[in-house]
């Protein structure tokens, strides 16, 4: 923004930085370079909240009292959902039950959750469910993620994409999840675990925060056609920043963590 045309509001900005992107109004959409950063406020959202509770409320030694906790935003989402699509929450407070907002998605974050609160405390039984039949639960998962994606994009079953959707494929992930990790050899799973593979995955992060920047249109910052915002050069330029993200930024603050912990 000081050297380019790029420009955002100082309201965008602030809601970049704070991870509070759909959160307030001011935040405003963000546009397409950063429109991608609401995901990462959600999430960050989260991880205030869940990990102050769990330690807060000894909920490791209370498994019953967690999965109750995180039964709540599985509730609630959905119901959000429908009051934002309808528009029937006060105009100022419209922002809080907007398609990018926590309270729109953190039903999913919850599902993760308590795949991994049950897989730890029950492994046996979460290890049996899921490799029983593998191919039957895969292919079951596989619809859950697809058909509200099919639908919504058909503009069919409003009254049971809207509210369900997004938890429906959430649960879908998850279980796709919990098998990858139960039967990691297994078919497409083993593919995961290509050492390439792994190191895309440890990059995943700041893959996801810079590639918007490159695939954004080069004359939003006084370019010309350039190759490094286009197809394909644009993946070589995003690799190569988020590995400088990684390595130099990520790397050395979580093993800053590490030892002050």
């Amino acid at each position: 923004q000081l050297f380019t045309p790029f420009r955002q509001s100082n309201g965008q900005w602030i809601a970049n930085l704070t991870f509070t992107t759909g959160l307030f109004s001011w935040g405003g959409g963000g546009g397409w370079t950063t429109g991608h950063l609401w995901s990462l406020a959600v999430e960050e959202q989260f991880y205030i909240v869940w990990p102050v509770l769990f330690a807060g409320l000894a909920l490791a030694r209370r498994p019953g009292v967690a999965l109750a906790l995180l039964a709540f935003p599985i509730v609630i989402a959905p119901v959000c959902r429908v009051i934002g699509y309808a528009k029937l929450a006060p105009v100022d407070i419209q922002s809080v039950f907007s398609t990018y907002a926590f309270t729109n998605n953190f039903d999913a974050l919850a599902i993760g959750c308590a795949a991994a609160m049950l897989l730890f405390r029950h492994k046996a039984s979460v290890s049996s469910f899921v490799s029983s039949r593998p191919e039957i639960l895969a292919l079951g998962a596989l619809l859950c993620v697809v058909v509200p994606y099919v639908l919504a994009g058909l503009l069919l079953a409003g009254v049971f994409t809207v509210p369900f959707g997004n938890t429906l494929q959430s649960l879908g992930i998850a279980l796709l999840i919990l098998q990858s990790i139960v039967l990691p050899g297994k078919g497409f799973y083993r593919l995961l675990n290509i050492g390439v593979v792994a190191w895309v995955g440890t990059l995943s992060y700041s893959l996801y925060i810079w590639q918007q920047l490159f695939c954004s249109q080069p004359e939003w910052f006084g370019f010309g056609p350039v190759w490094w915002m286009s197809w394909p050069g644009w993946l070589a330029a995003a690799l190569i920043v988020s590995c400088a993200s990684y390595y130099l930024l990520e790397r050395p603050l979580m093993n800053l963590r590490s030892k002050l912990r």
